[in-house]
């Protein structure tokens, strides 16, 4: 996918702060719309965060592990602080 790794940090930030404005934005509209409307948005809005996480953001992480959050490490082995 991309392999220089400041451009893969770079990327991976950018891609978490687009799933972070979505998130917002259902949650923003969520008291505001009729829950039908509001049904329709959250699932395609859902489509879309999904795209970013499994077409963007697990291959990337994929191709440069340190880019894992550490709740989501998936094995990466991270040595102990203690």
């Amino acid at each position: 996918m991309i392999f220089d790794n400041a451009l893969a940090g770079e990327v991976n930030a950018r891609m978490r702060d687009c799933l972070k404005i979505l998130d917002e934005t259902v949650g923003h509209v969520q008291n505001v719309l009729p829950e039908d409307e509001f049904n329709r948005f959250r699932k395609a809005a859902g489509k879309v965060m999904g795209a970013l996480i499994f077409e963007i953001l697990n291959p990337l992480c994929e191709a440069h592990p340190e880019l894992w959050p550490p709740e989501l490490a998936r094995g990466v082995h991270r040595p102990r602080n203690d």
